[in-house]
């Protein structure tokens, strides 16, 4: 297909060349040509009807060299699509490991986060919260023990539990880790399994009643107590 357009390109413009002499050349004489000298439209190269142009160049020269570089250009495209894909194959295969990367840090950042589940209601850490900081320090590679820990809403409650994990990072691992705040969310089981969980928990608590009153107390005090 290249070459197909590369032979109508090379068409064109060898019939726009021989209108531009026909059009320059009408009023030197019945015969056409480019106006070199001895031609019949020797005087027009010498720039009488406009044929020459400011720079002193004659525009078929101009339109040669455009020519030329037109070649050149569409046999560079044409070498490129014979080699295909070996001039790509490196960009290509970066481009496509590229992507990795960034999942690769956000599973492990997932794996490493500690969020209000490992606290208990007074913000203090559990005995699952101590176990998960000593799987994160004993278990990850040198450049990955970072415990994270999942901002709340209450900028108090996550700065009391940035403390305790720092604390805990300190006294026992030293300078082998470190402790960052983090705005991820980790889930670590797949939708449907959550889903199913979910249900379940909501299907087995009790329907929520109001007992109706057997006349020795009033439905006020039956609501009130529950």
């Amino acid at each position: 297909m290249l070459k197909t357009i590369s032979a109508i390109t090379s068409m064109v413009v060898t019939i726009f060349l021989a209108s531009v002499a026909f059009a320059q050349c009408n009023s030197c004489g019945s015969t056409a040509n480019f106006g070199y000298p001895g031609g019949t439209c020797a005087t027009c190269s010498t720039g009488g009807h406009g044929i020459v142009g400011a720079s002193g160049r004659h525009h078929g020269e101009v339109l040669r060299a455009k020519l030329d570089h037109a070649i050149a250009y569409d046999a560079k495209v044409s070498a490129r699509n014979r080699a295909w894909p070996k001039p790509f194959t490196c960009a290509d295969r970066q481009a496509y490991s590229a992507m990795w990367g960034p999942m690769l840090d956000a599973g492990f950042a997932d794996q490493t986060t500690v969020t209000a589940t490992h606290f208990d209601e007074e913000g203090k850490l559990t005995r699952y919260g101590k176990q998960q900081i000593a799987g994160i320090m004993r278990n990850m590679p040198q450049h990955r023990k970072v415990v994270y820990v999942q901002r709340d809403g209450n900028e108090a409650a996550t700065l009391n539990r940035y403390n305790q994990v720092q604390e805990i990072v300190s006294t026992f691992y030293g300078q082998s880790g470190r402790v960052a705040l983090t705005d991820r969310n980790p889930i670590n089981q797949q939708g449907l399994r959550a889903e199913v969980t979910t249900n379940a928990y909501y299907g087995a608590l009790p329907a929520p009643i109001i007992p109706v009153s057997d006349g020795s107390t009033s439905v006020n005090d039956s609501v009130s107590s529950n």
